[in-house]
């Protein structure tokens, strides 16, 4: 498949860089528990320093396990009608910059052939982990009651407890991920 690599003009990318930095604070406070990517120093190694600890405490049940998903190409194929949704009702200051960056198809330009991009959030855009993050964020607060711990790092999701609460984190995924372009 030909995965496009669009990045902005020099302004669009300044914009949307003071856009994100407006929405830092209002960001964690949305984002947390379940997302570690926006505005979080050490993200990633939060998500390996909860699941070690949880796990070291659930050493001796032999019923308790992890699970670790990581979406299909998800920020290519996120659907921009739920991202500019999400936005309008959480970050309403910066709907009306997202709306025109992504309510229309982009025009990308490859050889001589012009493809339309109509999904997911532009590779180098500087408001475009917050879409995204923005995206999934509804679907990551159901599957978490499920659980004991669920956090994401952008696309990639660890959640921890018994077989039983995991697959029913796994059935919130599979039917909450497909409508909004979420593909595990």
């Amino acid at each position: 498949t030909i995965r496009p690599i669009a990045i902005g003009e020099f302004l669009r990318r300044l914009t949307c860089a003071i856009a994100a930095l407006s929405a830092k604070d209002a960001s964690v406070d949305h984002f947390l528990p379940h997302q570690v990517v926006i505005a979080v120093p050490g993200g990633a190694e939060a998500v390996l320093l909860g699941t070690h600890r949880l796990f070291k405490n659930h050493r001796a049940d032999p019923d308790y396990a992890a699970m670790s998903l990581d979406g299909s190409n998800a920020f290519c194929t996120a659907d921009r009608r739920n991202i500019l949704e999400e936005v309008q009702a959480v970050f309403p200051a910066l709907a009306r910059l997202a709306y025109f960056i992504y309510a229309g198809a982009a025009l990308l330009f490859f050889g001589l052939h012009v493809l339309w991009s109509l999904l997911g959030t532009h590779q180098g855009c500087n408001i475009g982990a917050l879409l995204f993050c923005l995206g999934i964020h509804k679907m990551l607060q159901k599957a978490g009651v499920k659980v004991d711990y669920l956090v994401a790092y952008s696309d990639n999701i660890t959640a921890l407890g018994k077989a039983d609460q995991l697959a029913a984190a796994h059935r919130v995924f599979c039917a909450e991920g497909e409508p909004i372009g979420y593909r595990i």
